[in-house]
């Protein structure tokens, strides 16, 4: 009996250590909904949302609230079939993209565009509105190359387009702050990528001149400050 005893614990612990995270939000009250692993490393979710196209904000967790993913809720767009499909990648990760570890993604709802607006344009959306636009590559891979004017620090964030009802800033949160770079010279064509299932985003330089600011944050620096209205 105390061998079956033992075996049972030891069942039950291996359960509990093979499903750490769980995805919580507005659609379930921010409760626990246990996340599924992939076996690459990578865990996630699919759950009822709500209306097609609505809005609603998430987070993966980890021992209750001890840790939880990203510093800032991920505001999202519910699918066509009224589910969202939440992906969680733990662990520091070097491949070029941002954030550098434990991101946050979700399965591409096509409810609508996204583009990317910051200092460079004035924060205007009537400024180089068509220039702006990132070219949906499919599997929630969005890309657009775009010249800034002048060298410098620049904020921006990826937004949803001609709008800010859904943002993403640094580590994918919709309230995380703005994401800076700073170009070495004027008129350098940059190339600005989101991977939205990945949980991340990334910067390249057209040719390869702009200056790195910080450390272990690959081509492009963060830095936290609130995105002017």
């Amino acid at each position: 009996m105390k061998k079956l005893a033992a075996l049972v614990t030891l069942a039950i612990a291996g359960a509990a250590f093979a499903q750490p995270y769980n995805l919580r939000g507005s659609f379930n009250g921010w409760g626990e909904s246990p996340m599924n692993d992939n076996g690459d490393g990578s865990w996630s979710l699919t759950v009822a949302a709500g209306a097609p196209g609505s809005l609603v904000e998430f987070k993966v967790a980890q021992n209750d609230w001890a840790s939880s993913w990203p510093g800032s809720n991920v505001r999202a767009a519910v699918d066509g079939a009224g589910n969202l499909t939440a992906h969680f990648y733990p662990g520091p990760i070097a491949d070029g993209w941002n954030p550098a570890g434990d991101r946050v993604g979700y399965s591409d709802p096509l409810q609508f565009g996204w583009e990317i607006q910051g200092s460079f344009n004035g924060w205007n959306d009537a400024v180089d509105t068509a220039a702006r636009q990132m070219s949906n590559l499919g599997n929630g891979l969005y890309r657009v190359d775009y010249t800034i004017a002048s060298a410098g620090v620049h904020d921006f964030k990826f937004r949803k387009s001609n709008s800010w009802d859904t943002s993403i800033g640094p580590d994918m949160g919709e309230g995380s702050g703005n994401i800076q770079i700073t170009t070495a010279v004027p008129n350098e064509l940059l190339r600005f990528e989101l991977d939205l299932p990945r949980g991340r985003w990334r910067v390249i330089p057209e040719p390869m001149t702009m200056a790195l600011v910080g450390s272990g944050l690959g081509l492009v620096a963060l830095r936290r400050r609130a995105r002017k209205a």
